[in-house]
């Protein structure tokens, strides 16, 4: 009977660690499940976040490729002889089947171009009332070509209210403020360009264009009326600061930080082209950048486009504002639209710029630049020095060499405005802007 006992005590305790174990084997399981578990919703949470990277991606995407390929560069110009707007977009829509469309924007002054309800092409705010209604849009073969007229209205008001050429250019009122003067520097360098005095100037007046003294006998309502009228020019004043279209005229005693170079014709904006006296180069002594000219001694003429000001309010300018004067000059004056643009130190083969004027009184707006901009738009090349062949008569005008590389070189960009084929063809040059 004890034997029996044991031997069923020694099976109930094997049992009973074989129950231990299997328990054991359970919660060894059960662990493994749950680390398991773990690692499967680690898993799936790293999944989402990896398929939310991917669609914050994709939607990066989506909107880099809508930028290059849906929303292309355009250039919009307004041609005031004949009242309506030349919108010119790069973008080549010839192999498919949608055209686009026009339509008002958010305010009554946007117009967009759309190629369905849902995606803008071009969305461009103008000044002028159109009429959408006699638009023609015109798919080509590397652009999209729209125009859009004025409304009669718009025409009407526009022909009783327009200024070109100098008068559409009038000398912006900042530029009048002597306050605006307080600080004067070479944009190029920052160096200050006026003397040590600290309140320099007491006014800031404006200039009469170039060829005034050729109109002066018709501002008098008696014959004399204006013999007190100096013959000769405008001289400097010292603390006067006087404002050209394209530069300022100063007194030497208040231009700092300048050294003359060789003295050497140049054209000028505010002396009248009868002047004899020699003028001289001015340069930065900082930076060696040519800022202008000294004539007489005493009368510095310093290029906007060279200046920077407290409130940079000749930001704008640039090198064609220079030539953009000097032509619109000529042609009020001389009723001359194509010109020689030689370089003053010319020799045998050197270059010069031809430039004939097609459109004086047009404005451009772009896809980098969408406030519209006064231009003269042209037809130009360069060419060797040498017998002018055309029968045409043209003006000649002289400017520097770095004047001239500069305005090649942005007449040269801009051309690419215009989509390559409006332009293929000509022969006799380029089409290209002038900015002023």
């Amino acid at each position: 009977m004890a034997e029996a006992a044991a031997a069923l005590l020694k099976e109930f305790e094997a049992a009973k660690r074989e129950v231990e174990s299997a328990r054991q084997h359970v919660e060894e399981t059960q662990k493994a499940y749950e680390r398991e578990r773990e690692r499967y919703a680690a898993a799936v949470e790293t999944k989402k976040s990896y398929a939310d990277e991917v669609d914050v991606l994709a939607k990066k995407l989506d909107i880099t490729l809508s930028e290059v390929t849906m929303q292309p560069e355009y250039i919009v110009e307004f041609q005031a002889n004949i009242g309506c707007y030349q919108c010119y977009v790069h973008v080549d829509m010839s192999s498919s089947s949608t055209v686009p469309y026009l339509q008002l924007g958010s305010t009554s002054n946007r117009v967009e171009l759309r190629t369905s309800p849902e995606h803008i092409l071009v969305d461009v705010a103008l000044d002028h009332a159109v009429d959408l209604a006699s638009s023609v849009v015109r798919v080509q073969k590397d652009h999209v070509h729209v125009r859009i007229p004025l409304t009669s209205a718009s025409k009407e008001n526009r022909q009783s209210t327009m200024t070109v050429g100098l008068t559409a250019r009038s000398i912006p009122r900042a530029q009048l403020d002597v306050q605006e003067y307080a600080h004067l520097h070479c944009r190029c360098c920052q160096a200050n360009l006026m003397t040590d005095s600290e309140t320099p100037w007491t006014k800031a007046l404006p200039l009469p264009s170039s060829n005034w003294m050729e109109m002066v006998d018709f501002w008098g309502a008696a014959e004399g009326a204006f013999e007190h009228i100096p013959r000769d020019g405008i001289d400097a004043a010292a603390g006067r600061i006087y404002v050209g279209s394209a530069d300022l005229l100063l007194h030497r005693s208040n231009v700092g930080n300048v050294v003359v170079a060789t003295p050497e014709p140049s054209i000028s904006s505010t002396q009248p082209t009868q002047a004899a006296s020699i003028k001289a180069v001015l340069l930065c002594a900082k930076c060696s950048t040519p800022l202008g000219s000294l004539q007489n001694g005493t009368n510095v003429r310093l290029f906007k486009h060279c200046l920077d000001t407290t409130a940079s309010i000749f930001h704008s300018y640039t090198s064609d504002s220079v030539l953009v004067v000097q032509m619109l000059e000529v042609i009020e004056a001389d009723g001359f639209f194509r010109f020689d643009v030689v370089d003053e130190a010319a020799a045998d083969g050197a270059r010069r710029l031809r430039v004939q004027v097609l459109s004086w009184d047009a404005t451009i707006q772009t896809s980098e630049f969408p406030t519209p901009q006064k231009v003269l738009k042209v037809l130009f090349a360069v060419e060797k020095i040498g017998p002018n062949e055309s029968d045409l008569p043209s003006k000649e005008l002289t400017a520097t060499t770095a004047l001239i590389d500069d305005v090649v070189e942005r007449l040269q960009r801009s051309a690419t405005l215009l989509p390559s084929s409006v332009v293929a063809g000509m022969s006799k040059g380029s089409i290209g802007f002038l900015f002023g």
